[in-house]
């Protein structure tokens, strides 16, 4: 997500960006992305949950790798380009509304391999997600907000 977040920051057709989550993890790698990319602005704990969702309706889309944040994002009828590495949309965990062109995901025979993505990878390579590249997100990104 980071190599995401550099790409973006640095491109000029890009606004702002907001990060969402709340966890102590969370919040000191947001700190450390915000020192070092320009733009790049952390919501981490700083707002009520429906201020945030306030926040998402006025955004032109989101990036998900959590079914949560696309859930809230769907209230406000916001795109949402979400990342499925483990689990898949059709397990039942896929945004209201959301267009399935958005969802990022490598088709392979061991998918979905969790309901809940919390699951080891029996290949031991993760393949779901090592697959996925920064220029795939950033693609679906672009054909929203353009």
């Amino acid at each position: 997500m980071e190599q995401i977040l550099q790409m973006l920051s640095q491109d000029a057709t890009i606004g702002r960006i907001f990060l969402f989550g709340g966890g102590a993890k969370e919040k000191a790698v947001f700190g450390q992305w915000v020192e070092k990319y320009p733009h790049v602005v952390s919501l981490a704990g700083q707002f009520p949950l429906l201020d945030e969702v306030k926040l998402m309706a006025h955004l032109d889309v989101m990036i998900a790798m959590d079914s949560a944040n696309m859930h809230l994002a769907s209230l406000v009828n916001l795109p949402v380009v979400s990342v499925w590495g483990q689990t898949h949309p059709y397990a039942g965990f896929y945004g209201y509304g959301q267009d399935m062109d958005n969802a990022v995901q490598i088709d392979l025979e061991c998918r979905p391999c969790s309901i809940y993505g919390n699951k080891a990878c029996y290949r031991k390579d993760f393949a779901c997600m090592q697959k996925i590249t920064p220029e795939m997100i950033i693609s679906r990104v672009k054909g929203i907000i353009k």
